[in-house]
């Protein structure tokens, strides 16, 4: 079977074309298709990931996190993610935001309970 392509318009706003294309000149696409259409692979694998989440942080920030993962002591900008994940979102630090969580949904006039005592270590709600 032949493979038909299709074209599909989209319409921006003129500040955005002018982000967009300071982004295709930055980081060297051939085309603002070719920017299209790896923009959106890269959204579709990350909505078909389902333990995927997308964070954005400040220019700062990821230069820092580039720096340390050039210097090696991370593999990638989503291991050093990763591990900031790891390290804040521990079980007690998980439970303390649970417990307040629970508070201020007895105060508001809603309660749940839940367990962390999962086998696969998630939070069950009841």
């Amino acid at each position: 079977m032949e493979q038909v392509d299709e074209r599909v318009s989209i319409r921006f706003e003129k500040h955005e074309v002018r982000a967009i294309d300071k982004i295709i000149k930055d980081l060297g696409y051939s085309s603002r298709s070719d920017f299209f259409r790896t923009a959106v692979r890269s959204h579709m694998e990350t909505v078909g990931t389902r333990n995927s989440v997308s964070v954005e942080v400040t220019p700062l920030m990821t230069e820092a996190i580039d720096a340390l993962v050039d210097r090696g002591f991370y593999r990638s900008r989503e291991h050093a993610v990763q591990l900031a994940l790891d390290h804040y979102f521990t079980e007690e630090n998980v439970s303390l935001a649970l417990k307040a969580v629970e508070s201020m949904e007895i105060t508001a006039g809603k309660k749940i309970d839940y367990k962390l005592d999962h086998p696969d270590r998630q939070i069950t709600t009841k």
